[in-house]
Parts: structure tokens; sequence; C-alpha cells
């Protein structure tokens, strides 16, 4: 596959919405079915930018920055994933969403998976990729992230890396993309991030990856929504791409084996930040797929 061309304008109207006390940023682009783009860490609505150019002429398109993260307020909470899934419920009922499609990445995988086990009327449909699908076991992940989440949720040298340092910001992230950034995405990408304490978020989405069991709050969680993925009759998407990181090829297999109403579409080699790399192609695969769901 020829390699995309990335724009890095964000051409969307900011918009904003005060959920529990604070405000929170988020685009809405298109009209039709409400389709909701979940990011991961440590990103924003941002990274949905280009994929969204792909939907937004046939289905709403709604990309909100979780709380403490992108344009959206950061108060002074913990950022555990309990706090998360409580603003992000927040902001669904404050945008009296109902009947989504939920498209999510990474982190955002916890909260979607979430809501959609605890509110299985108001969802459609889940896409997902690179996403947290059960608990995770170190042993099956890739021996350069296992050796970074080890290193960043160290209670000693974690914060250093993490908090002080800025190192998941200002030199992972565009490590693990497979394509230089340009100086407006990396002013973008960094800006919510300059100051010591706006990176708390950041360290806590780290220390909650649910990892051999820890922390046993986060397991239960995905534990439940597991079942649930296993069960539910609702519509779903993974678009997987190899190696791969959080979905392995062994990991597609699994999901192929035990979700219930499951697609499987392999973008090939793409990287872990996957909406970043090849935007086209994960949009296109989005839109092919509702049009076939929904029969058109």
């Amino acid at each position: 596959m020829a390699q995309e061309q990335i724009p890095d304008a964000f051409p969307y109207q900011s918009r904003f919405v005060t959920v529990h006390g604070s405000s929170m940023h988020y685009v809405d682009e298109g009209k039709g079915e409400t389709f909701v783009f979940i990011h991961g860490n440590p990103t924003s609505s941002y990274l949905w930018r280009n994929v969204i150019a792909h939907l937004s002429e046939s289905v709403r398109c709604i990309a909100p920055d979780l709380i403490g993260m992108g344009l959206s307020e950061k108060p002074d909470i913990e950022y555990t994933l309990q706090d998360q899934l409580y603003f992000f419920h927040g902001l669904i009922k404050a945008l009296n969403l109902k009947k989504m499609t939920l498209v999510m990445h990474e982190y955002g995988s916890l909260l979607g998976f979430a809501y959609a086990q605890r509110h299985p009327d108001q969802i459609k449909a889940l896409v997902f990729m690179e996403a947290v699908v059960k608990p995770l076991e170190s042993a099956q992940l890739p021996e350069e992230y296992r050796q970074w989440l080890a290193q960043a949720r160290d209670p000693v040298k974690g914060p250093v890396r993490i908090i002080r340092d800025n190192l998941f910001v200002e030199k992972k992230y565009s490590e693990w993309l497979m394509r230089p950034m340009s100086e407006f995405e990396k002013e973008y990408f960094e800006e919510p991030f300059l100051d010591l304490w706006t990176r708390k978020p950041v360290w806590q989405c780290l220390q909650d990856m649910p990892i051999d069991d820890q922390p046993e709050a986060v397991t239960e969680i995905v534990r439940n929504y597991t079942h649930y993925l296993m069960t539910s009759d609702c519509p779903k998407l993974l678009l997987w791409v190899h190696p791969g990181v959080l979905i392995s090829e062994a990991v597609a297999d699994w999901c192929r084996g035990r979700f219930k109403n499951l697609s499987v579409i392999d973008c090939g080699e793409a990287g872990f930040y996957l909406p970043e790399n090849i935007p086209q192609e994960i949009g296109l695969q989005i839109a092919e797929w509702h049009r076939i769901k929904n029969g058109s």
C-alpha cells in the first residue's frame, strides 16, 4: 500500500460543554447516525481528524477530548479510569447522544467498551483498533512495549519519566508513528502538556492499563465487558495491524473465535497509532462496513 499523505490541519469547529463542572472539548461534524470517536493516551480528538474526513458526509461524527486531555479542562482529580468513565458518561448525557456507534483506540477502548456493557440499549455498533479486548498479560505483549510500560509504571522512575521528563508526549509518541511529525502536529500534540501538573492524566492512564491482573478494579471492569463482547449481538468491527501491540494476530484470532457478530479486517503494516498512519484506510473501511451492515 502506498504511503498516505497525512494532512496536519484540524479543520473542525471547536465546541465545548460543561460536564460535572468542567469544560470538555469536542467536534461535531456531519449528519446521520451518530458515531463517537474515543481517543487514547496521550492524544485527543485530533487523532481522528483524517478518519472523520472520510465519514462525515454520511454520518454524524462526534470526537471529544477526554477530561484532562486536548482542549478539555484539567480539574484537580486523580484521573483514574473511574474518573474518566464518570466524565465520559456525563458527556454522553450532556450531548443527549443515543444509539451510537463507538469508534475506539487504545485507552479509549476501556471507556467505550465499559460504557457499552453498562448501556447496551444505547449502542448500535462497536469499532475498535489496538484496543484492550481482555485483561492484558505482560508475557504476550511485544518486548519493547512491555519494557516501556514497566518503566512508566515504576513507582519511583515512572513519575520522573512521564511527568518530569514528559517522555511519552515528547519522545515515545513520535517514535511509534510510522512517519515524521510536522511542526504543526508536534506543537498541537504537545501544547496540552506543557506544565508538569498537566501531565497527570497521561501518567494515570498508563497506571490503569490492566496488565497481569493489576490494577484489580480495572481488570474487573475489563472482564465484565469482555463477557459482554462475547455475548452481545451488537455488530462489531475489529481493524487490526501487524505486528500489533495490544491486538496481535493471535489476539485477533481469539476475538474472531469468541466475539459475536464480529467482522475482522487486516489493515496491514500500519503501526500502533493507525488513525495517524493510515486514516484513509481506516475511514474507508469503516464507511464500507457501515454501508454493508445497513444493507445499502
